[in-house]
């Protein structure tokens, strides 16, 4: 199959021609001027042909897309040297966009050069920079694409499916990440309701001359029109909410479970609270959202969870398991049963749940793991923080390993020490990472913010990611991503930001391990076994000679030419162990770097 050329000026690429090849599997890239003289042969790896071809100057550099028949898509960067095309490093970026075929269409958007990947994944891509950007695009399996501009339909885009022609426009490009809904109320909390296509918020609104006044409210996720909106009590404030299964409620799907309190001013601390049980039934617009159920409690539900079938929320002091039951005598009557309680908190504010393991933040009493013991039908203690942090949110990276964030804008992580023989060591959360955010977090939750194209194969081998990353939200606004790596991977990685900070320029001069050093108003303490992505995400932004000197700083240092190992490097077996799977060789070039870098960019 021949590749097209997109470029919108002459360009390098112009007397270029790339064929797909499918008995070999290969990329033959013939000379247009030269009697189709073949002038380059590149090897697709992997089982399926090149479906798809695109040649395109693009992030300011001549580029090659090959779009396979197993949803890949492979990009080769291209140098054009005297009409002499050559590959410019010998790792070609692999990014998975689905299982089905691709196809290539480049397309211009209010003057913007990109490129419509279609298949069961759309995807668009641009330029910013230096870099190729992916980015979803909202709209189901797309089989193929083209501009389609008139009087009426400026600047839009003509897309087909199986059984449909859709006409569509493109947002700008920089914001297609972003999409702004005026709510005219302040928004407290969301959830999503995935079957039924709601999303569930708290609101608050400031009415002239009265109270606050609070909402549940229910809206569309695709429209974000209103379906439902249950005004609370009273100076009743809403504080959290989740989506939950109930056992033994199956007719019923899916339910959104909220947490609220009454405030009354003389009292020290809520003295009274409520959960509410919201059952939404229906399809399209003839979805309804009812209160089915709500208990009284004697505190303030500062945060509530799925668990096990039931929910499990904290109450002031007290992590209290309730379970869903019907009313025999009436089959639709609805009604919460408190099962047991864990009590000893200063004030139960954060909370997670992972299997039969409960997470808790207290607000001044660091973190507390709890285990439900379904034989006894009660909560026992099995871990603990004992330091002094005052919580702002709390995580499970996984069954072995916490993460918790504190006022003081820092970020920690705990380990259980689950094969000790001591009961007591078994019992003490040991602090394993630490690190300085400079931004206040008040909420963490599992997930990422693209379609993570790389799969789970790539992502351990190339990028070294463990496990699911978490997705933190802050109070200036802002949303970053902690992605838990293999011990290799940090070796890498730490060794990679050291050199950077011997060649990037500090802002005025302020030291970077002073400033990710985790500090508060107790103890001060150097960042331990966490990675600055901002920092390893310069590398891409350098110039060739930047990236170069790096390089060589982290070859002399691997050789021990230039400085001395640190003590905390790995031991001679451990580095064998590590250059057999590819991290760290002397023979490592900058063009390995970047794609590394790329690869994990491309995860958050």
């Amino acid at each position: 199959k021949k590749a097209k050329n997109c470029s919108p000026i002459p360009s390098q690429l112009d007397h270029l021609i790339a064929v797909g090849l499918w008995k070999d599997m290969s990329i033959r890239i013939l000379n247009a001027k030269k009697s189709l003289k073949e002038m380059l042969s590149l090897k697709v790896k992997g089982e399926t042909q090149a479906r798809s071809l695109l040649f395109v100057t693009l992030a300011h550099s001549h580029k090659l897309f090959v779009g396979l028949g197993d949803g890949n898509l492979i990009t080769y960067d291209i140098i054009v040297e005297k009409s002499e095309p050559r590959v410019k490093n010998n790792f070609p970026r692999r990014v998975t966009l689905g299982t089905r075929p691709i196809e290539l269409s480049c397309l211009f958007s209010k003057n913007c050069l990109c490129i419509f990947v279609t298949g069961d994944r759309p995807t668009i891509l641009f330029g910013r920079g230096n870099k190729v950007q992916y980015t979803s695009a909202n709209v189901t399996e797309i089989h193929s694409v083209c501009s389609f501009s008139t009087e009426d339909y400026p600047d839009c885009l003509a897309l087909s499916d199986a059984g449909s022609l859709t006409i569509g426009t493109v947002d700008d490009i920089e914001k297609l990440h972003i999409q702004t809904i005026e709510l005219k109320q302040q928004p407290k909390k969301i959830v999503h309701h995935e079957p039924s296509r709601i999303f569930g918020l708290l609101t608050s609104e400031s009415i002239f001359g009265s109270d606050e006044v609070e909402n549940v409210r229910f809206l569309d996720d695709s429209t974000f029109e209103e379906i439902y909106r249950q005004q609370l009590k009273k100076n009743e404030k809403g504080l959290s909410i989740c989506v939950s299964n109930l056992s033994g409620m199956d007719e019923y799907g899916l339910f959104i479970i909220v947490g609220a309190s009454i405030i009354v001013s003389e009292d020290y601390e809520p003295k009274e609270g409520r959960i509410m049980a919201f059952s939404i039934q229906g399809e399209g617009k003839g979805r309804k959202v009812s209160l089915v159920a709500e208990v009284p409690t004697e505190g303030a539900v500062y945060n509530i969870c799925p668990f096990m079938g039931d929910i499990v929320a904290a109450i002031n002091c007290s992590i209290i398991k309730y379970r869903f039951k019907k009313v025999e005598e009436y089959e639709k009557a609805l009604y919460f049963e408190e099962e047991t309680s864990f009590e000893g908190f200063t004030i139960a504010l954060y909370m997670k749940t992972m299997k039969n393991f409960v997470l808790v933040g207290d607000l001044m009493r660091s973190v507390t793991l709890l285990e439900y013991v379904e034989e006894k039908g009660q909560f026992s203690e099995v871990g603990k923080d004992y330091g002094a942090n005052w919580m702002s949110s709390v995580e499970f990276i996984d069954e072995k390993f916490l993460l918790g964030s504190e006022n003081e804008s820092n970020l920690f992580v705990l380990k259980r020490n689950c094969e000790s023989l001591s009961e007591e060591v078994r019992f003490r959360l040991d602090v394993c990472g630490q690190f300085h955010l400079g931004d206040f977090v008040n909420s963490f939750v599992k997930g990422s913010l693209v379609m993570e194209p790389v799969n789970a194969e790539t992502a351990v081998k190339s990028c070294g990611v463990t496990g699911q990353s978490v997705i933190y939200g802050t109070s200036s606004g802002a949303i970053g991503s902690i992605v838990p790596i293999t011990k290799e991977a940090y070796e890498y990685y730490i060794r990679l930001q050291r050199n950077l900070l011997r060649v990037i320029k500090p802002l005025g001069g302020l030291s970077h391990q002073e400033w990710r050093a985790f500090c508060n108003d107790r103890f001060i303490a150097e960042s331990l076994n966490f990675i600055d992505g901002d920092i390893i995400e310069s590398f891409v932004d350098m110039n060739q000679k930047e990236q170069e000197r790096v390089l060589r700083y982290m070859t002399d240092e691997l050789a021990g030419e230039s400085i001395p190992l640190p003590k905390e490097s790995m031991g001679r077996n451990e580095l064998e162990k590590v250059e057999e799977k590819g991290w760290l060789h002397l023979e490592t070039t900058v063009e390995e770097i970047e794609n590394r870098i790329l690869d994990m960019m491309r995860m958050h």
